[in-house]
């Protein structure tokens, strides 16, 4: 397919000011290609702020909403990554709370940049990051699909399973 797309619910409970990714897509064979990284970050007054990463790691490469989201609330998101033809011109998208209907909706955020495209997409991945910036959320009902209608099944194909394959953790300060 030329796009994929993941939805999922997301509760955020905490953030930091200098904010963090927390879930995005892979190739198959999961490495170090991460594509459509989605961020969240607050402000003083605890408002949130979700960025969206073509490719880039840093927030200083990411394209970020206003401060006009609430901590404590759940949003639904649909990761949008588009394989486009020719080399460097990949595309991602973000929708927060689009309305679900059969005519695929206007972004919330759109992230290009100039990093190599990636082979394909087979994996999303979901990253704890580090003690310093990582939010705590809960993230819950992910499905991932290759069209907006197959994703919310308004067609009549169902959504691509999502397999949990490998799970990690770790004790942080007992």
């Amino acid at each position: 397919a030329n796009s994929v797309y993941a939805s999922f619910l997301v509760n955020v409970t905490s953030a930091t000011t200098t904010g963090d990714y927390f879930i995005h897509f892979g190739p198959q064979s999961i490495g170090t290609t991460f594509r459509g990284r989605v961020f969240v970050k607050k402000n003083d007054a605890d408002a949130l702020s979700f960025g969206l990463s073509y490719a880039a790691n840093v927030t200083g490469n990411v394209v970020w909403t206003d401060f006009s989201y609430s901590l404590n609330t759940t949003y639904l998101f649909v990761l949008r990554y588009d394989i486009l033809e020719n080399a460097n011109n990949d595309v991602a998208h973000l929708y927060i709370n689009p309305p679900i209907t059969s005519n695929e909706p206007a972004f919330t955020l759109t992230a290009t940049d100039t990093n190599s495209d990636t082979a394909n997409i087979g994996s999303i991945a979901i990253r704890q990051g580090s003690d310093s910036s990582a939010p705590t959320l809960q993230l819950d009902g992910i499905r991932v699909a290759t069209s907006w209608e197959n994703l919310f099944e308004i067609s009549e194909q169902p959504p691509l399973p999502v397999v949990l394959t490998s799970f990690m953790a770790a004790i942080s300060n007992q």
